[in-house]
């Protein structure tokens, strides 16, 4: 048991709970996590943004005293970087990141005591007034440095400056070289020139803090400095800057509150942490790769993640150019990032960094796979330091998640079957809930039919109809089939969001013309079994379809379920078996019955089951294609 400092009455620390807010302490501690909530800490202005103020607690952790926290406008506080203030901490996010409270004293002789705070869980006493020349030393330092906050620059056009920050991009153009500087109050570009085309500093790398001298010039009706030197820095000095950035960025990064497509599909918070990281990467700006299957759910999921990022790329960037720089929507061909993707993923993004300084990227994998193995290359990729998010994420078991990626999106709902696009949706949401109303509708054109009325009624807010819908779902599964390692990004944001009536008419005819040869070509060849009054069609798709041509293969059952009135159509080619039961078979009870197969037999592959097919050596072709029937016949 303590004493209060101020009335000597016993307490649990050093300061009573009457007298808690008469009491400022100064903080000795290495980290955050060392800070004790709703105390009152003397600190020093760090850095002034347009959302708030960065407080250095001391010289290794620094908050933020956000706008909201104020008593006054940000503008009229008068604080200047370097001034000793006095703010409350709030709380700490899971990042280290504090945040900081107003104090209503903001001086020293207001308060009646000072301590210690050790962050060991001590406190020492009689210590006021013991480092107010210390203070008052960093602040001298700081008003006289040298460096000029880029959000300053415009007022230094035509003179000399000192700057200092990360380097977040360097563009190598046919003239100088191009590094793009960031600090905590904005980004600029710095041309470095020896030779024409000629990497200047060669050693000078994305992520690295450096100090540049040049003059500011207006080129083209933008700013940028014409650097005489830059040097890259290191020790504390890089530190702190590192900090503050991050500090800045994460501030900005968190999305607002946005509104679900559908309460209860996906962990709001875990949503809205994975819109932070997004967010933060195109403010930092670290590519983003878009990973997803080459189906029409697929394309639909990777555009509406797209779409959102394409849009904040604009309002940061405002150019065109730098959409391609910032997102990249890759097409895979199985359901999942196999081991073959993940390899050419790493090589382009190792070569990537050692040709042109590309920083790490952010991976948005994208799969609803029930197989774990088809995301064991998500590994390999995060052995090189990539964060990766998941949408999906059927196979991957409860627990395990952090295996995989650092974020991971699962539909939390029970019962049925939402599709990649609806979790998808719900992400891109967070990223940018002003864009709201041009996502909704993509949820129902995700589905082939029958989707659910949610998702109907979320589309007819946004103004499609049913017809509408299903034209655009067949012009996509068009676009999705051939070309299938290309995004065709224009083409299907022109269906998705540009409303091209023309291309989606077109593309949808072809569909129809497609089914109607493909359904005409198979349906002779069908085999029947009839099981408790329910017909289940079964077809050699080597013998009795056009492989390569247009309709994919689901399309094809789903047209002959609908043409046959069967319950349920299963194709077989010499290593897959497709599955197509119109909803009254259940996927995940089919690959237990084929997983029994697997077990004692150790060459069968069954790989991709959640998307109706199942992969196997030639040779167990018959014995799986009795096991599926059986499977089939058991839940009828």
């Amino acid at each position: 048991m303590d004493t209060c400092i101020i009335c000597g009455i016993p307490a649990e620390e050093s300061i009573c709970s009457t007298h808690a807010e008469d009491v400022f302490f100064k903080f000795g501690g290495n980290s955050s996590e060392q800070l004790t909530l709703g105390r009152y800490y003397q600190g020093i202005v760090d850095g002034i943004a347009d959302f708030g103020v960065f407080v250095k607690l001391n010289g290794k952790v620094t908050g933020l005293l956000h706008r909201n926290e104020l008593r006054q406008r940000l503008e009229s506080l008068g604080w200047e970087i370097g001034d000793v203030v006095y703010v409350k901490v709030k709380g700490i996010q899971d990042e280290g990141k504090i945040d900081l409270g107003w104090s209503i004293r903001q001086d020293e002789n207001e308060f009646r005591g000072a301590l210690a705070d050790g962050g060991d869980g001590t406190d020492s006493k009689n210590e006021r007034g013991q480092d107010e020349t210390a203070s008052w030393e960093v602040k001298k330092e700081r008003k006289s440095g040298s460096g000029v906050p880029i959000g300053m620059l415009e007022k230094e056009i035509g003179n000399n400056i000192k700057m200092e920050g990360k380097v977040s991009d360097i563009r190598q153009t046919t003239g100088p070289t191009l590094f793009e500087i960031q600090d905590e109050s904005g980004k600029i570009i710095c041309s470095a020139f020896e030779s024409p085309g000629k990497r200047v500093y060669p050693d000078i790398k994305v992520g690295e803090v450096v100090q540049i001298e040049g003059k500011v010039e207006l080129r083209r009706g933008s700013i940028q400095v014409e650097s005489d030197v830059i040097r890259t820095l290191s020790g504390e000095n890089a530190d702190a800057i590192l900090e503050k950035i991050s500090l800045v960025v994460y501030e900005k990064a968190r999305p607002d509150k946005f509104e679900s497509i559908e309460e209860g599909l996906v962990d709001y918070a875990n949503a809205e942490r994975a819109a932070t990281e997004i967010r933060m990467a195109i403010l930092e700006s670290i590519p983003i790769i878009i990973r997803h299957p080459a189906t029409v759910d697929g394309h639909i999921a990777g555009a509406a993640i797209e779409h959102s990022i394409i849009r904040q790329v604009e309002e940061e960037y405002g150019q065109i150019q730098a959409i391609h720089r910032h997102v990249d929507r890759r097409p895979y061909q199985s359901n999942g990032q196999e081991m073959n993707a993940a390899i050419l993923d790493t090589s382009r993004m190792l070569e990537s960094q050692l040709r042109y300084s590309d920083p790490v990227p952010l991976y948005i994998f994208i799969s609803d796979s029930e197989d774990s193995e088809r995301y064991e290359g998500m590994k390999l990729i995060g052995i090189y330091g990539a964060n990766r998010i998941i949408i999906g994420g059927g196979g991957i078991g409860e627990g395990e998640e952090e295996n995989y990626a650092e974020i991971v999106i699962k539909s939390i709902e029970q019962g049925g079957e939402k599709t990649l696009s609806a979790l998808s949706v719900e992400v891109a949401v967070a990223v940018d809930p002003g864009r709201r109303n041009e996502l909704i509708h993509l949820p129902a054109i995700s589905y082939w039919k029958n989707a659910p009325d949610t998702y109907m009624e979320l589309a007819k807010e946004a103004g499609y109809e049913l017809d509408m819908i299903g034209k655009i779902h067949r012009a996509i599964a068009v676009e999705a089939f051939y070309q299938r390692n290309s995004s065709k990004r224009e083409m299907i944001s022109d269906m998705l969001f540009g409303e091209n009536t023309e291309l989606i008419e077109q593309c949808n005819s072809y569909f129809v013309e497609s089914m109607e040869k493909g359904i005409l070509t198979a349906s002779p060849h069908l085999d029947r079994l009839v099981v408790n009054g329910k017909e289940i069609a079964t077809i050699d798709l080597d013998k009795f379809t056009h492989r390569y041509q247009f309709p994919a293969t689901k399309f094809l059952l789903l047209g002959l379920i609908e043409k046959e009135q069967v319950s349920a159509v299963v194709g077989s080619d010499t290593t897959s078996i497709y599955v197509e039961a119109g909803g009254i078979i259940d996927i995940e009870e089919l690959g237990d019955d084929i997983k029994s197969i697997a077990a004692k037999n150790g060459s069968i592959d069954i790989g991709g089951i959640s998307s109706g097919k199942i992969s196997f050596v030639s040779g167990d072709r018959e014995e799986i294609l009795d096991a599926v029937v059986e499977s089939i016949v058991k839940q009828l």
